[in-house]
């Protein structure tokens, strides 16, 4: 499987870095597998980069990973599309910045701003759940994998890098 990481410089050797903020599905790396959704990424990054007074290039760092060797050495949680469960673990990572789980690696959709707006209604008690989900469905496609331990990192293997 061909993974993407968009960012203002290339990972060879990807970490675990903590983040400011709570992420959709807790501290980890991520990645995608859609290259226009990386590239996107990137350019965020360096905006919001230039806006502290850095500036850097957007950049894509590819890898490989074999996701069948993974099976059976990591546990895996994979979300189909955006559903309950995969919305109540996103509200979750969201709450905490230092949120725990026990997955390795962790596939499912962004939760992006106009969901996490909806998420917000949802928790306001503004919107149920179901229209929330029902919302949500209607969304461009999008994909995140995240690697949630060093160890699983291991396997992810470095490709490639280019600008955009």
């Amino acid at each position: 499987m061909i993974l993407y990481h968009g960012s203002g410089e290339e990972v060879k050797h990807p970490k675990i870095v903590a983040s400011n903020r709570g992420l959709d599905f807790g501290v980890g790396f991520y990645t995608t597998i859609y290259k226009q959704q990386a590239i996107e990424w990137a350019k965020r990054k360096c905006n919001i980069l230039k806006r502290q007074g850095l500036y850097r290039l957007p950049v894509v760092s590819v890898y490989n990973i074999d996701r069948d060797a993974l099976k059976n050495i990591f546990k895996i949680k994979e979300f189909r599309g955006a559903s309950e469960a995969w919305l109540e673990f996103v509200i979750s990572n969201r709450k905490s910045l230092n949120m725990i789980h026990f997955y390795d690696i962790v596939i499912g959709e962004v939760a992006d701003d106009k969901v996490f707006n909806l998420i917000d209604a949802y928790e306001a008690g503004f919107m149920r759940k179901e229209d929330v989900l029902k919302r949500i469905k209607y969304k461009e496609k999008n994909n995140q994998v995240s690697f949630h331990t060093e160890q699983v990192l291991k396997y992810l293997k470095f490709k490639e890098a280019f600008y955009c």
